[in-house]
């Protein structure tokens, strides 16, 4: 009984032809290609320019929401590769000194400050 189930085995192996990467294919998951389009999204996503605030009017902006605890979103004067504004920087502001602040523990430079919205 063994011999006949190895015969049956190598005769198997004999004229078996691998589908290499065809046989994957189904194993997409819906979560893995939901999570591949909401990256894809972020990408591609294009932040427009909002109204360039002057020094004066980021400090009383920031003042007003440190002193009511609202939170913000802190668009930066720095661009990636592509010449594209990064997105908004959101959170509540923990803290801040002469020229910069802390905005949910990452620290930013007053003087990158393009625009805060409440």
């Amino acid at each position: 009984m063994n011999d006949d189930f190895d015969a049956r085995i190598n005769a198997f192996f004999k004229n078996y032809q691998d589908r290499g990467m065809i046989k994957w294919a189904g194993f997409y998951l819906s979560d893995h290609t939901a999570q591949i389009n909401t990256d894809y999204q972020k990408r591609n996503q294009v932040v427009k320019k909002r109204r360039s605030m002057s020094l004066q009017e980021i400090g009383e902006q920031l003042m007003c929401a440190f002193s009511t605890h609202k939170r913000v979103k802190v668009q930066l004067k720095i661009k990636n590769m592509e010449a594209q504004y990064e997105p908004d920087i959101e959170g509540w502001i923990e803290g801040y000194d002469e020229d910069e602040v802390v905005i949910s523990g990452q620290k930013i430079k007053l003087s990158e400050i393009n625009n805060i919205l409440l």
